[in-house]
């Protein structure tokens, strides 16, 4: 019985990571190439996707789609205005590190409920 509940574990797991449903993963088992860009979509009091990479000089876009929100640095190094729908707020990452945000409204620093990251590599 043991066996057939680790069978079927291993093929489970092995279906999510070949669909890709698995964060951070592909198929192939390695962690996605950031993008020169990325697009986050602020909805349900959250940023979606909560993490994006990409590589220095990119630039990351928030989209709002209900609500009321900002887009605030944990380290003050960028803040939008507030965005309502249909709004969109844009910031050029020119050097390599990790960069929390939070809406200013709904989330803190430190992660706190809406709140998101923006990791920069070379």
């Amino acid at each position: 019985m043991k066996v057939r509940s680790i069978i079927f574990a291993m093929l489970l797991l092995g279906s999510v990571v070949a669909a890709g449903a698995l964060p951070g993963f592909t198929s192939n088992g390695k962690t996605p190439a950031p993008a020169a860009g990325a697009t986050v979509t602020i909805s349900n009091f959250q940023f979606g996707p909560k993490v994006v990479r990409i590589k220095a000089g990119g630039e990351v876009t928030w989209e709002v789609k209900e609500g009321t929100h900002t887009v605030t640095a944990d380290n003050g190094s960028f803040e939008s205005p507030t965005l309502s729908a249909g709004k969109k707020y844009s910031h050029t990452f020119p050097t390599p590190g990790a960069f929390k945000y939070y809406c200013s409204f709904h989330g803190a620093k430190g992660g706190h409920d809406m709140a998101g990251t923006v990791i920069v590599t070379r």
